[in-house]
């Protein structure tokens, strides 16, 4: 029988959850959904370009978000097919539900939608490889080469606000497998690309509840000061990230990402990844005390002017970058805050309403807004 109670709120009816439980003839409760306890699946295709290891999925980056959510109570299991798994059979350990090759075709450019033809249209990819049945359950994401349409390294990933289709898109990056310092970042670049597209689909933005960035006291992979470099370690240098950031805007020097705590050249298992809690305080910009540091428990000084020197004055800094003086920037607690149902559009297409005799179909047809991309600079960060 079949139960419209969703207990765990997290879009999945709770009949599906339970012991033989299925939905739309999907075997959920074999792929790990229980009851009291929220479940998010995601469909994961990708494309193969010879030379760039940048472009194909890294199962240790699937592995990697997968233990962020699973600390925080949250089941998160990626179907990539036999890619993780090359055994006979299904593991929903090594995120293969079907034992498939999830492999598409590959092309320089992908975008969210129709671009007349200079880009793969991740919506036709979708039609076209994953099952409908998944598509009320499972978000949709594609690791492709870039978002610019001759295949030129570009912006990491895109994302639906409140939906359910991303994509990662390092290609063109400069990302290898040797040395080992390097696997490390490409393994921690797509893992903290695909957490942060996840995170929209979510319904979350580049300040928690706000679009604001840079914010050095939001302690989460939404902001683009933490997405690629990692998670500040409060206790422990926790001002590396925005110091290498600040210098970055002002001066344009590179970032020594190998003296980051916790950085991208890291080992995966010590990469800072995570979402904000929402235990940190308030930080503004004028009359900053440099001495209450990212303003968490535990946090050192921060030297926000980059002089060297614990202010015993207050300044009036910028500190995210945005040619302002008078913000005062907010934590946000992203966990508790998660949301996890699908939303459409009364025409089930991001692009507004269709003609009077369009037939809505919210299954097949499901686009939602994309969450802009608009940092101050391109996040397209090329390897040294």
């Amino acid at each position: 029988m079949t139960s419209h109670t969703d207990a765990d709120l997290d879009g999945i009816p709770d009949s599906a959850e339970s012991p033989g439980g299925t939905f739309a003839g999907l075997p959920l409760y074999a792929w790990g959904a229980r009851t009291g306890q929220r479940d998010i699946f995601v469909h994961v295709d990708y494309m193969v370009k010879a030379g760039d290891p940048g472009v194909m999925t890294r199962c240790e980056a699937l592995d990697q978000v997968v233990a962020a959510f699973d600390a925080r109570g949250i089941n998160l299991q990626f179907d990539v097919g036999d890619l993780c798994d090359p055994a006979g059979g299904t593991d929903p350990a090594n995120h293969d539900l079907d034992d498939t090759s999830h492999e598409v075709p590959y092309r320089d450019g992908i975008a969210l939608g129709d671009t007349g033809g200079s880009h793969a249209n991740l919506y036709a990819y979708k039609n076209r490889y994953m099952d409908l049945a998944r598509k009320q359950i499972l978000h949709y994401l594609v690791f492709g080469n870039s978002q610019n349409a001759r295949g030129a390294g570009g912006s990491s990933g895109f994302a639906e606000f409140v939906g359910n289709d991303l994509i990662v898109t390092l290609g063109g990056w400069g990302l290898q497998t040797t040395p080992p310092s390097e696997l490390n970042r490409l393994i921690n670049y797509q893992a903290g690309t695909l957490m942060h597209e996840l995170g929209h689909n979510l319904g979350l933005e580049h300040g928690g509840d706000e679009g604001r960035n840079y914010k050095p006291n939001y302690l989460s992979v939404m902001n683009y000061l933490y997405q690629l470099d990692g998670v500040a370690t409060i206790g422990n240098n926790e001002g590396d990230r925005y110091l290498c950031e600040r210098r970055w805007f002002l001066s344009a020097t590179p970032c020594d990402q190998s003296l980051l705590v916790d950085g991208p050249l890291a080992a995966p298992a010590t990469f800072s990844l995570d979402f904000s809690d929402g235990t940190g305080g308030s930080v503004g910009e004028p009359s900053l005390d440099e001495k209450q540091g990212l303003a968490r428990a535990g946090s050192g000084w921060v030297d926000y002017d980059d002089d060297s020197v614990v202010d015993n004055h207050l300044l009036d800094e910028d500190i995210n970058f945005d040619g302002s003086i008078v913000d005062t920037h907010t934590d946000f607690d992203d966990w508790g805050n998660l949301n996890l149902f699908f939303v459409r559009s009364l025409s089930g297409h991001a692009e507004g309403f269709g003609p009077a005799a369009r037939v809505i179909d919210p299954v097949g047809d499901e686009r939602q807004p994309v969450y802009p991309e608009t940092p101050f600079r391109d996040r397209f960060r090329p390897t040294p």
